[in-house]
């Protein structure tokens, strides 16, 4: 089990998500493949709030900046839920 607060300011615990699907995304600025999937994430996002399911998304940016992370998804206009990654949960 973990908890995680979003940059979004939602508290994500895990245990919250028995019996339902969660992709979680490891990623970061700095990663160009990670940069790359980020659309399809955003295209998936997009979907979900349209039709919800049993599905939900949680990216963890990872060895990265939370003032470059913001700025990443504030330009990119990406809505899908992103948590700074830490030692603790990359364990």
């Amino acid at each position: 089990p973990f908890a995680v607060t979003t940059l979004q300011g939602a508290s994500f615990r895990s245990e919250d998500y028995k019996g339902r699907w969660v992709l979680l995304d490891f990623w970061g600025t700095w990663c160009k493949p990670c940069v790359a999937e980020m659309p399809e994430l955003q295209k998936l996002q997009k979907e979900l709030e349209k039709k919800p399911g049993n599905l939900t998304i949680l990216t963890l940016a990872c060895h990265d900046i939370e003032s470059k992370v913001r700025e990443f998804m504030a330009k990119n206009q990406y809505t899908f839920a992103v948590a700074m990654g830490n030692e603790n949960l990359i364990k």
